[in-house]
């Protein structure tokens, strides 16, 4: 039988089975005895006139009218799922002397900053009046909050720097209204607290550069020039370690700096695993990478990537999903910290030069 056929035959039965249960109906509530005056009731009232064929039921068979969620319902209100948070994405500064969080102003997401020891204190830093502020960070001045915002949602992004020495709040990454540019922050390193890496589309819209950018001053200089790449991969002395682009067949292709201005072929990941596998970052001695990788395998899985000897050595897996991980400094230590999650737990692995 033709879809079209089997799908008319359907719509056909649907109408006969439709039809037989209304006369059916009809003929149920004809034959009933007309109700007795002493027999009805307000919980009791007649659904139709004694020896009539209903033809518009009665109001009381309605469905009951809306209520206010919770009250009859037991529903929860559509507030508490998808409106603002009480506070949400609490942060600490680097140096341990400040909270911040994400809370409403006129029900606009905006961030707020207190003493640690006083978080009754908090005071809002930034001013969006019209969308919510999504993520934020601290730079390692410990007096910066760093944030990108577009407008009116037109995923043209902007770097935004607030001083909360004067409450000072300047746009990292400024251009003309018609300009249609989005900025990137590509990395951040306590070894350079006042400046971070950031991506830029203005040269071409289809490449970002990488800029380094000084967050008091807004002073900018290029670091890397893209005219190729879907991405770089950076390291805490702000060096360009790796590019990624993608291949014809779907896989992505690494390739690392050759020292004369070009680049060279370092590894070559299959279209399966392209979206599961790839470098997380690098230990404080530059020679280790952080590598998630899925090759040969049915889940991904954390590893390590010697990059002098070439030899990789498995962290974290788990044969039931893939691992996640992110990797971030401390200061204060001589090794990098890097955060693996499994289906049923979260490990800190570090890794010393």
């Amino acid at each position: 039988m033709k879809p079209q056929s089997h799908h008319r035959n359907l719509v056909v039965s649907a109408a006969l089975l439709g039809a037989a249960c209304l006369t059916l109906s009809i003929l149920a509530t004809a034959a009933e005895p007309p109700a007795k005056p002493s027999e009805l009731s307000p919980t009791n009232p007649p659904l139709t006139p004694p020896n009539k064929t209903p033809l518009i039921a009665d109001k009381s068979t309605l469905p009951l009218p809306a209520t206010v969620a919770g009250h009859q319902t037991g529903l929860i209100p559509r507030e508490v799922l998808f409106g603002n948070p009480d506070k949400a994405m609490g942060r600490m500064s680097h140096d341990g002397k400040w909270l911040s969080f994400l809370a409403p102003v006129d029900g606009v997401l905006n961030v707020w900053v207190a003493p640690i020891d006083n978080p009754a204190a908090a005071k809002a830093v930034t001013k969006e009046k019209d969308r919510p502020i999504g993520g934020y960070f601290w730079a390692y001045t410990n007096r910066h909050i760093l944030y990108s915002q577009d407008v009116k949602g037109d995923e043209n992004f902007h770097v935004w720097c607030v001083d909360l020495d004067s409450g000072a709040i300047k746009d990292l990454t400024p251009r003309g209204a018609d300009q249609k540019v989005r900025a990137e922050i590509e990395a951040v390193s306590h070894l350079f607290p006042k400046e971070i890496l950031v991506g830029l589309n203005d040269r071409d819209p289809e490449y970002h550069d990488i800029w380094c950018i000084q967050i008091v001053t807004g002073d900018k200089r290029l670091v890397q020039k893209n005219t190729e790449f879907e991405g770089f991969d950076i390291d805490d002395n702000f060096r360009v370690r790796f590019a990624s682009k993608f291949t014809p067949d779907g896989g992505k292709e690494l390739l690392s700096p050759d020292g004369k201005g070009g680049w060279t072929e370092f590894l070559k990941i299959p279209q399966a695993d392209s979206l599961t596998t790839g470098i997380e970052g690098f230990d404080k001695s530059g020679d280790i990478a952080y590598f998630l990788d899925s090759r040969n395998r049915d889940t991904g899985a954390l590893a390590t990537l010697n990059l002098k000897t070439g030899e990789e050595k498995i962290v974290a897996e788990d044969p039931r999903c893939g691992a996640a991980a992110s990797c971030s400094s401390r200061p204060s230590r001589r090794s990098k910290e890097c955060r693996s999650t499994t289906s049923e737990s979260t490990g800190i692995f570090s890794i010393r030069p």
